[in-house]
C-alpha cells in the first residue's frame, strides 16, 4: 500500500508532529506530488541514502525528480 501513496514527506513529518485533525494532503501520482513540490520546495534533503542509513526512510523516499518518471 505504501508503493501506491505518493505524500510530501517534509508535510508527512509536519503533520505528524502537529495536533492536526485533518489527514495530510496525498497525490494521485508521482507527477502531481513532483509538481505541487516544485511548487512548494518541500524538499526532504535525504542524509541518510548511504550504506549504513534509515532503511525505512530510504524506501518511504522516492526519486521523484528522475527524468525517467
Amino acid at each position: 500500500a505504501a508503493r501506491r501513496t505518493h505524500v510530501n514527506i517534509v508535510d508527512l513529518i509536519e503533520w505528524g508532529r502537529s495536533d492536526s485533525k485533518e489527514k495530510v494532503q496525498t497525490f494521485g501520482n508521482v507527477a502531481e506530488l513532483r509538481d505541487y513540490t516544485n511548487k512548494t520546495g518541500n524538499i526532504f534533503r535525504n542524509m541518510f541514502d548511504q550504506e549504513g542509513g534509515s532503511v525505512v526512510l530510504r524506501h518511504l523516499l522516492r526519486k521523484i525528480f528522475q527524468e525517467s518518471l
